[in-house]
């Protein structure tokens, strides 16, 4: 791995949240961790939406099925995660782009579903 791309991924923590129905591989995983900010950025240029700096993020990740097919649910946030963060989903209802969600597709290497959260 490059140095640029290990200086990329130390940015943002990543927190494999137990359950879900498969177990991601690293490399799988790793693909997602590579390609999550850029693709967020766009999504926050597309938007309309400023994010956070991005080393504030917490992403948590779990392997789960949608519609039959494997995908790295992800689900990211700007605050301090709670301890539970590392046993449980945790999700906010409102707090714009602190928070997002999406799935990644490790076969076809694509983020589908995105979505910031709203605004109370």
């Amino acid at each position: 791995m490059s140095y640029f791309i290990a200086f990329l991924l130390a940015l943002c923590s990543w927190i494999h949240v137990p359950g879900g129905d498969w177990q991601p591989t690293a490399e799988q995983a790793g693909e997602a961790r590579q390609l999550l900010r850029p693709y967020v950025e766009e999504q926050a240029v597309s938007w309309k939406e400023e994010l956070a700096p991005w080393e504030r993020y917490t992403v948590q990740y779990q392997g789960q099925l949608r519609e039959g097919k494997k995908v790295i649910f992800i689900n990211a946030m700007c605050d301090e995660p709670p301890s539970r963060a590392t046993k449980e989903l945790v999700f906010t209802f409102d707090g714009g782009a602190c928070y997002f969600r999406a799935y990644w597709d490790p076969d076809s290497k694509e983020f589908t579903n995105f979505s910031f959260n709203g605004y109370a």
